[in-house]
């Protein structure tokens, strides 16, 4: 399965040392969400990785930096529409949060992040809208089209859960960053929507 690790939304401490460390782990994609970021604030961060490590870069915002920089492609949330005319060397992606929005962009990009799926680590009271497993399997089995990831409460414990459910991959946030924040330099940092 596919591993992806969505950023934080505000720049942290120890934040560049650990997503070099995930890619070293091996990562599909490392999606860079900040969007409350500046472009300068952005493009700073940016530069704190060589070429290599850019390349597993998604941009959820500053996209214009994805071409500058030879990222790995561009992420659109669910209130954006996906670009009909699109670069065939980036990755496309998409949120969805039911079916129906995953089946309607199954041509427009190459995954979806499809949450929550599990209740959220990181947004307390975000909670799994798939109380039927079963559909989401049999859904996920008859899927032709892009790939599907699992996001929302996405932890080491639930890969079994997310593989037997037939997803493609996962995309991890809360269970990736929570001890981050809990340092004491992070500590009154909270995730946001």
């Amino acid at each position: 399965m596919k591993k992806i690790v969505i950023t934080y939304d505000q720049f942290l401490d120890g934040e560049v040392d650990l997503i070099k460390a995930l890619i070293k782990d091996g990562l599909y994609a490392v999606h860079i969400r900040k969007h409350e970021s500046t472009l300068e604030e952005m493009e700073a961060f940016v530069l704190k990785f060589d070429s290599f490590h850019r390349a597993f870069f998604v941009m959820c915002s500053h996209r214009s930096l994805v071409d500058k920089y030879g990222m790995k492609g561009m992420h659109f949330s669910s209130h954006e529409e996906v670009p009909d005319e699109r670069q065939d060397w980036y990755t496309y992606s998409t949120s969805c949060h039911t079916l129906e929005q995953v089946t309607s962009n199954k041509d427009k990009v190459d995954y979806v992040l499809l949450s929550p799926i599990f209740d959220s680590i990181a947004k307390p009271g975000y909670i799994s809208s798939w109380k039927d497993r079963k559909e989401l399997t049999n859904a996920l089995m008859n899927h032709d089209g892009c790939e599907v990831m699992a996001l929302g409460g996405v932890a080491e414990d639930k890969l079994k859960d997310v593989k037997h459910m037939c997803f493609d991959g996962y995309a991890m946030l809360g269970s990736i960053w929570m001890p981050l924040l809990n340092k004491a330099n992070n500590k009154n940092l909270a995730i946001k929507d």
